[in-house]
């Protein structure tokens, strides 16, 4: 399914932050892990920012309803709730937000 990357990427955003703070602090422990740890940031702030991108082409609410419902991973019902529309409502935006993503990551990746 073609909507798989950026809900992937949405899902993993917060490891990604993680990961890339992790990698800071094992090389200022141990530099000799540089040589190895450095490429797997480099990949992880690629794809950091184009996850950043494709978040800037989104409106507000879109941007809002993405991130509570697949990074902070609320459940639909609750997501509704804090925007005020209906969960079919939000389903909607969020597709049409995933849809933007994918368009614009795989722009960027193509």
């Amino acid at each position: 399914m073609k909507n798989n990357i950026s809900i992937h990427l949405l899902k993993n955003y917060k490891f990604i932050q993680v990961r890339m703070k992790n990698i800071d602090l094992e090389i200022s422990l141990d530099e000799r892990k540089a040589e190895t740890l450095i490429p797997e940031k480099e990949q992880l702030e690629k794809t950091s920012h184009i996850l950043q991108q494709s978040f800037k082409a989104l409106t507000d609410t879109e941007y809002s309803i993405i991130y509570k419902r697949f990074v902070d991973e609320w459940c639909w019902k609750n997501v509704a709730i804090e925007t005020g529309y209906s969960i079919r409502h939000c389903q909607r935006i969020g597709n049409k937000a995933i849809e933007k993503m994918n368009n614009l990551i795989d722009a960027r990746i193509c």
